[in-house]
């Protein structure tokens, strides 16, 4: 259940919910905040508790296992988002996730351009990095789409 207030610049979130902001995805039991000003700009923070491996209904104690981090982003530019992002997660006594990240979108006529980055600040390497493009009814019905993904194991121990 998720307790949520909404005022004109700012959503208030509390309770279970699922998390996709950038770098940081999942599940978690916390407080989420994103913050709209009239400008052209959006802060979006959270802080939590990851959910326990071995029961859905409990809550683990900060100690056990947490996560936080953020999202800055901008429409600045005209038909473009621009965004930065981060995240820590630690579960037990070890650094579960520790990344930044970057992303891009633009749209352009009938195209849509995609790119991000993810750097994970642990392993000091880049953990994705994809570029995308797509459109739709260029000639008649015709939808194209091409995409370049690379991307590292998530769970290092059995990669």
């Amino acid at each position: 259940m998720i307790a949520e207030l909404q005022l004109k610049i700012i959503d208030l979130k509390l309770g279970r919910q699922f998390l996709y902001v950038g770098v940081g995805n999942g599940t978690m039991d916390g407080f989420r905040f994103d913050l709209k000003p009239k400008v052209k700009v959006q802060l979006t923070g959270y802080v939590g508790f990851q959910l326990p491996k071995n029961r859905w209904t409990d809550i683990d104690t900060w100690d056990k296992s947490h996560i936080f981090g953020g999202e800055l982003a901008t429409t600045y530019l005209r038909d473009t988002r621009l965004a930065v992002s981060y995240v820590k997660k630690e579960r037990g006594t070890g650094l579960e996730q520790h990344l930044i990240g970057a992303n891009a979108t633009h749209q352009h006529c009938k195209l849509t351009f995609f790119s991000q980055f993810y750097y994970d600040l642990v392993y000091k390497k880049a953990q994705n990095f994809t570029l995308r493009g797509n459109g739709s009814s260029l000639w008649g019905k015709l939808y194209l789409s091409a995409e370049y993904q690379y991307r590292r194991p998530s769970i290092y121990s059995n990669s």
